[in-house]
């Protein structure tokens, strides 16, 4: 998504329109980074935080979950980018063999341990439907 439909969809789920001056704080903008503004992750972050703005109010759950979401996010980020080192060596590893000329099956990694690309929305959905949080509250 755009960073303007981002904003649209968190914003309807939060049940405000979409030209509220929440939309225009660091911490949504933040929020929206951090879940790459990708629609699944954008509406379930929105419904996550609607559950919190339910119960601790707007601002406390918007910082809640900036709070929770950073550690994620960043997780994840490093995951991604040792996947794509993985691939970027083993491209470079077949272009030495072909330029090699050889051919062996023990160069091959087994690509059994790469992580599923949507464990970061796993993640969060954790953090909504757990009962220990990290802040030792619930």
């Amino acid at each position: 998504l755009s960073r303007d439909e981002a904003l649209e969809v968190f914003m309807n789920e939060l049940d405000l329109p979409s030209n509220h001056v929440a939309g225009w704080t660091k911490e949504v903008r933040m929020i929206l980074h951090y879940c790459d503004y990708h629609p699944l992750t954008v509406r379930t972050v929105g419904r996550w935080c609607r559950m919190k703005f339910v119960t601790a109010g707007l601002a406390t759950a918007i910082q809640e979950v900036v709070g929770e979401m950073g550690p994620l996010a960043e997780h994840a980020w490093k995951r991604i980018e040792a996947r794509a080192e993985k691939a970027r060596r083993k491209v470079a590893q077949k272009d030495t063999l072909k330029e090699e000329m050889q051919h062996s099956s023990s160069t091959s990694e087994d690509d059994d341990d790469e992580e599923d690309p949507s464990t970061l929305l796993f993640d969060i959905l954790s953090l909504m439907m757990g009962p220990d949080r990290q802040d030792g509250q619930g």
